[in-house]
């Protein structure tokens, strides 16, 4: 495992409360129920509204799986979309010059639905073009133009919210962050509070420049899956906001023959209970936490393994400790709680296992934990600290390797401010 030098503070733990990663506004959700239905909902935060991005390759064949991820989203952010409409859409003509707007008829599984496409360069059906799909009907849509490609936004106004679709040029360098720049802009010329870019960034989001005249916002925040969005293994689909929030976790999706995945963006809470999530940490391959063999025996030990859509790699959070200040981690397979070899009597290096949940909770529990996010930078970005033993969560020796133990360990850090990738865990929600 990592081994980085400590902080001048050494490696004691802030015990501060949770931020509340499952305790969401319940109206909020509501609102946002509608929205993704198609009902008029009322003014309601920004982060209410579920997101996805998603680079489709310009195939008319996948239009099938972007409106699929409008079922669960109320804004869905396209990349390299067809200029071909899926069949149905109506046209609802020209915005501008190069936009071309659509209704979606209502399905059995989704309410009306609203699609915009950008034509972009000399040969939109072999170019970059970016589309969006809502659940409402923006209240306005427009080109915001780039230096080597335009930004598509649409505007919610009950909202107070610009959000946009991006496809940032290959080459890298500052156009990124440039585009978000631009979208902010926008707003603040429109008078909206709040933007939202997501898209298909071409670069990983670490290395995107922050403040400056180069750089995004510096008042932005960065929310990302923690592992590659595309095939080859680049990071490179995310989104990027003046809204700090913890409803906007992010998850992959299916490909669908794309060489990237969709993202989704959307709360560890829904309906009437906790969502269900896998998480795993910012190793670089995508694998998550797994419960070994699928086995349901107190003791069984937690390992790292690739998504394989089991149970035993879903998990729900239930809250706990004076005030619910800490977190029980259960396994939906077993419905057991993570805890820890030998209990209060582990040490560092102990690796974690699950074990029948503990009665009345109360202080100093190893199936206790205090779920952080440290950086607000990043709001997905999760530290995992034992409430009894103070150590972190550990995927041991930084490994992405199936069956990798996972630990508990002493405080690190990575590159500063960040902690070190194998203490550093993203949680994504399940459709």
């Amino acid at each position: 495992m990592q081994h980085p030098e400590k902080r001048t503070e050494g490696t004691v733990r802030r015990r501060a409360a949770r931020r509340g990663l499952i305790a969401l506004v319940a109206g909020a959700l509501c609102a946002a129920f509608l929205m993704v239905a198609g009902g008029s909902a009322s003014a309601a935060p920004p982060d209410s509204n579920r997101l996805a991005t998603w680079n489709m390759q310009r195939s008319s064949g996948r239009w099938t799986y972007a409106l699929d991820l409008s079922d669960r989203a109320s804004v869905v952010a396209l990349q390299e979309a067809s200029i071909t409409p899926p069949a149905g859409a109506v046209s609802l003509g020209r915005i501008g010059a190069n936009i071309r707007a659509y209704r979606i008829p209502a399905t059995r599984t989704r309410g009306v639905r609203y699609l915009y496409i950008l034509h972009q360069g000399a040969n939109p059906a072999r170019g970059v073009n970016p589309a969006m799909i809502t659940s409402f009907r923006p209240d306005r849509v427009e080109e915001i133009p780039g230096v080597y490609r335009s930004a598509l936004g649409v505007t919610r106004s009950a909202d107070d919210t610009l959000f946009a679709s991006i496809h940032a040029s290959a080459r890298g360098g500052t156009d990124a962050a440039s585009l978000v720049r631009r979208v902010r802009a926008r707003a603040n010329l429109r008078g909206l509070a709040n933007w939202v870019v997501l898209g298909d960034f071409n670069r990983a989001p670490r290395t995107l420049p922050v403040g400056g005249a180069t750089g995004i916002p510096a008042n932005a925040h960065i929310y990302e899956s923690g592992g590659p969005t595309q095939l080859s293994g680049g990071r490179l689909d995310y989104a990027v906001s003046n809204v700090y929030t913890e409803n906007w976790q992010a998850a992959r999706g299916n490909p669908h023959g794309s060489d990237h995945w969709p993202i989704t963006f959307s709360a560890l809470r829904a309906g009437a209970g906790p969502a269900r999530f896998t998480f795993g940490d910012n190793g670089g391959n995508g694998s998550v936490v797994d419960v070994y063999q699928a086995r349901r025996t107190n003791g069984t030990h937690l390992i790292l393994y690739h998504p394989d859509g089991g149970t035993n790699q879903q998990w729900t959070l239930r809250a706990t400790g004076f005030r619910n200040e800490f977190d029980r981690i259960v396994s939906v397979a077993s419905g057991k709680c993570v805890d820890v070899d030998n209990g209060a009597a582990s040490k560092q290096g102990s690796q974690m296992n699950i074990w029948t949940c503990h009665r009345n909770g109360t202080g100093n529990d190893t199936q206790n934990f205090a779920l952080e996010n440290p950086l607000p930078l990043f709001p997905n970005l999760t530290t995992i600290a034992d409430e009894a033993t103070s150590y972190l969560l550990n995927v041991a020796g930084n490994s992405s390797a199936d069956g990798t133990p996972v630990i508990q360990y002493a405080q690190q850090y990575g590159p500063l401010p960040f902690p070190a990738d194998n203490e550093a865990f993203y949680l994504h929600p399940v459709s």
